[in-house]
């Protein structure tokens, strides 16, 4: 090898191959470098050089497998960048570490391999752990959020709030109860007509009218409505002459509609499909007449219903018919309490005047004739069922000789049987049935 100068001096390092057992960790220490000059000058610590550091540094480790280095590799950092060559192999180990390089290292500061490796000492990801810790347990670091509300379903949303209303409704209706059970100052919880009130509180205002148990919960309850054409007699007997027009006449006509509306639609409905005026159409429900601005609610409708609806002319018919059976009904009442009281057998019966008077002795009962008139009865127990025959036919004057029988639910009584000993309670009704001889 050619002698080079004293200011051209190279420095020769070799790499450290730690020998040591798995996972064992080998605390840095200073380390002593052989020096080689080209001069034949003995070997002398790193610390005499003039380049070098006044003091010596101490070396890292690095556990890495797949890095540039072995593991547990260790180096020399030195400020100063000086490009480190290999010149000779020192001819015996001074130590457990063996220097060995296969090419020159660059040993500059800014070098990527130091970079690196730096970024994975015990300090650096002891620090790096703790501030992830710290980040993770502290809620202050965490970025704000407001979760949104969930989408309200506009079925569910009308569902609630009817059912919220009801539970209201109720919860004062059992607040106005309670008041009046304690003996409360009086206050008027009922509403006044002369105030217009939103169709929502009308609603409400109406629920808390209606009697528990009767009442349609829902605001937007429905209700399902047959509505039956009712035709005049004399239509009925010209049915055969027409018949297309009274089949499509009588058919019923269904409605579906809220509780909370009125009758008004409908009754425009019908008059439409019928060809009939608003003004010639009766619209009843049992046997009641309604007015156009009653609503199902009102008539304490729910589920199913039937209602009738006759021309004005019909209606007034069967009006003044049945005005003539009540008044036909007060006679036979009149003339029945002057039979009895000319009957000497007065005493076993009495007329339906003192029908309700209470008596565990006597027995109402309502005797249904073949012509669908009714008469009451109020009669002593302990009377057989002949004698209620015999009594009945001297006020419907039949002649003793037809032959005449009563039945309950479809059985016969038998005409020795006394009232007392059968099933017959207070009200019950019986069928007369007349055989003519």
């Amino acid at each position: 090898m050619s002698q080079m100068s004293s200011s051209d001096e190279e420095i020769v390092i070799k790499r450290q191959v730690v020998k040591i057992k798995p996972r064992t960790i080998i605390k840095s220490q200073p380390r002593h470098v052989e020096l080689t000059l080209n001069d034949n000058t003995n070997s002398q610590n790193v610390s005499d050089l003039p380049d070098s550091p006044s003091k010596p540094k101490k070396a890292k480790l690095y556990d890495d497998e797949d890095g540039f280095f072995t593991r547990s590799s260790s180096y020399v950092s030195i400020k100063k960048t000086k490009t480190v060559k290999i010149l000779k192999e020192p001819k015996e180990k001074t130590s457990y570490l063996d220097w060995t390089s296969d090419g020159p290292i660059d040993m500059d500061n800014n070098s990527d391999h130091i970079n690196d490796l730096s970024d994975y000492s015990d300090e650096t990801m002891e620090r790096s752990e703790a501030n992830d810790r710290k980040k993770i347990s502290d809620p202050i670091d965490r970025e704000p959020s407001l979760t949104p509300p969930p989408e309200l379903n506009e079925y569910q949303l009308r569902t609630t709030v009817g059912t919220l209303r009801a539970t209201l409704s109720q919860y004062s209706e059992g607040l106005r109860s309670e008041s009046a059970d304690i003996g409360s100052p009086s206050i008027s919880y009922e509403p006044q007509d002369d105030i217009e009130l939103d169709p929502e509180l009308l609603a409400i205002q109406q629920s808390i009218k209606q009697p528990n148990g009767k009442l349609n919960r829902y605001v937007d309850a429905k209700v399902e409505i047959t509505v039956f054409p009712v035709r005049h007699p004399t239509d009925i007997q010209t049915m055969d002459a027409n018949r297309t027009t009274q089949t499509e006449f009588d058919k019923p006509i269904k409605f579906i509609m809220k509780a909370q509306d009125n009758f008004e639609r409908m009754i425009k409905n019908i008059c439409e499909k019928r060809n009939i005026g608003k003004q010639d159409i009766v619209l009843t429900y049992k046997k009641v007449k309604v007015f156009p601005r009653s609503t199902p609610e009102s008539l304490g409708m729910s589920g199913q219903a039937h209602m009738e609806v006759f021309t004005k002319d019909t209606y007034n018919y069967y009006k003044e018919r049945n005005d003539l059976l009540k008044h036909k009904m007060l006679e036979e009442i009149e003339r029945e309490s002057k039979l009895l009281s000319d009957n000497s057998n007065e005493s076993d019966f009495d007329n339906t005047a003192k029908i309700f008077q209470p008596d565990i002795d006597y027995i109402h009962l309502k005797l249904l004739s073949k012509d669908e008139s009714i008469e009451k009865l109020k009669i002593k127990k302990t009377l057989t069922v002949q004698a209620v025959i015999d009594h009945y036919k001297k006020i419907k004057n039949i002649p003793d000789g037809v032959q005449m029988k009563l039945m309950f639910e479809d059985a016969v009584l038998s005409v020795t049987d006394m009232l007392g000993n059968t099933d017959l309670e207070d009200g019950d009704m019986l069928s007369v049935v007349i055989h003519n001889s």
